[in-house]
């Protein structure tokens, strides 16, 4: 047995383990994490047909081919649907997602029709192991890499679209933005040139090359979904505020597009729209809740909780979290995010400024603030001060020395 092939093996047998250690994951959202370890399996297919071309396996088992072949154009539809349930607060499966798996089912109808045919014992195989003409082979590689590209372009949308609603909810990124996701779909992207290449060229050094990288491919999302901290820690009712707010969010943004090309719309069709935003709390309680709040960031520092999330801070107010996200709102005019992080950052520049801490690094003083994570210190810091916090200390160590 080669190195190659035992490489292929040795990513073969990690993937699958990788599988079971996806869904024995309890975090949430778990069905995100079913169809991420649905994903695994369906890569270590790959490879394992990879394995048995090369080692001869179909010869002796031809019958493999339609267990391991048609699997490669149901990759992307279980990636995909891995991104929307990871990153979806409380979106419910449906029957809906079987669509996503039709051209999966057409392939492997077509390899059974084959199969049914014609005799394995009379077939021939291309390079890549397909029971088929090296015409058919190029049309069926042309499909799939349209399949994957496209599913990869809408998993990346949703990436995004997650990302720009965190602010909504959390007060710190990093942990919540699914990073290594991004990375996976830059990867796959990579993976589908290689793959494209060695069809059309045959090329096995390229192979051999490459499969060193999804080895080590392998272990890093291994250690990155043990990481991988609850994006969602919410109870049922939480995520369905959380939900709410973010459908808020999108419905602004399409009135926003709208207003912006007002063109042929009735002036009072505006009026309308901007009228039925539903008033969740009477100007006197927003008034009496500002009170509250202020002084409860005051005296109990809340921010100072790098874990801080709006359902944490709308328990303590005693009020839900779709009415705590109102009140932050209508009397800051900002997402709760920039709301905590302006503590945040008041809480760095006063100890920035005290001797008392003057044993702590710059970093370690944005850790005591609340901040998770050395980037989002410094360009938090810099958004609101106008200053790095390096810069910030500068300055008042030249203040301190002509006094």
């Amino acid at each position: 047995m080669t190195l190659f092939q035992l490489i292929s093996i040795a990513t073969f047998s990690s993937l699958f383990f990788l599988a079971i250690l996806t869904v024995a994951k309890k975090n949430n959202p778990v069905i995100g994490y079913r169809f991420l370890s649905l994903f695994f399996i369906l890569v270590s297919f790959i490879f394992a047909d990879e394995a048995f071309t090369i080692t001869g396996v179909y010869n002796f088992y031809p019958g493999l081919v339609i267990i391991f072949q048609p699997a490669t154009f149901a990759v992307a539809p279980a990636f995909y649907l891995a991104v929307v349930y990871l990153t979806s607060v409380n979106k419910k499966i449906s029957l809906g997602i079987l669509v996503h798996f039709i051209p999966f089912v057409l392939v492997m109808t077509l390899f059974i029709i084959n199969a049914v045919t014609y005799p394995f014992t009379e077939r021939s195989f291309t390079v890549t192991g397909k029971v088929m003409e090296r015409t058919a082979d190029l049309i069926f590689i042309v499909f799939l890499f349209v399949q994957v590209f496209t599913y990869l372009y809408f998993s990346s949308k949703k990436l995004k679209r997650h990302r720009n609603n965190l602010p909504l909810f959390a007060s710190n990124l990093s942990g919540n933005e699914y990073d290594w996701i991004n990375k996976l779909i830059i990867g796959l992207l990579v993976l589908c040139i290689v793959w494209l290449a060695e069809a059309v060229l045959d090329n096995l050094q390229t192979s051999f090359l490459f499969s060193f990288i999804y080895l080590a491919g392998t272990y890093y999302l291994g250690i990155q979904i043990i990481q991988q901290k609850d994006v969602f820690p919410f109870s049922q009712e939480q995520k369905e505020s959380v939900a709410a707010i973010i459908g808020e969010k999108e419905n602004r943004r399409q009135e926003s597009a709208i207003i912006s090309d007002t063109a042929g719309i009735n002036p009072k069709e505006l009026i309308k729209i901007k009228a039925e935003r539903k008033q969740v709390l009477s100007e006197e309680k927003i008034q009496l809740y500002k009170v509250q709040i202020l002084q409860l960031m005051e005296d109990a520092k809340p921010y100072l909780d790098c874990d801080l999330t709006l359902p944490k801070l709308a328990s303590m107010l005693l009020l839900n979290t779709y009415q705590t996200s109102y009140l932050i709102n209508s009397c800051f005019s900002e997402n709760f995010y920039t709301f905590i992080n302006k503590y945040r950052v008041d809480a760095c520049k006063k100890m920035l400024e005290n001797k008392e801490y003057a044993n702590l690094s710059i970093l370690g003083i944005g850790y005591e603030a609340g901040f998770n994570s050395k980037t989002a210190f410094n360009t938090t810091f810099k958004k609101i001060t106008g200053y790095s916090p390096m810069e910030y200390q500068d300055q008042i160590n030249q203040t301190k020395k002509r006094n």
